[in-house]
């Protein structure tokens, strides 16, 4: 049997909710600092002091 990946974002219950307030925060930073447009996820990723990945894991991906 092969490896099951998880497709979306890890269950709420398994969230280390600090990191999710940490990312939330960056984000508003990172929003009240730039133009709406402007914002990548890889700015909010840098200002909360985490990878990309983290953010897809914490909020899945939208696309």
């Amino acid at each position: 049997m092969g490896v099951q990946r998880h497709a979306g974002p890890v269950p709420a219950t398994r969230q280390d909710p600090a990191v999710r307030e940490r990312i939330e925060w960056a984000a508003v930073q990172v929003f009240a600092d730039s133009e709406f447009h402007h914002v990548t996820l890889q700015q909010i990723a840098r200002a909360a002091s985490c990878s990309l990945q983290t953010i897809y894991r914490y909020y899945g991906d939208d696309g």
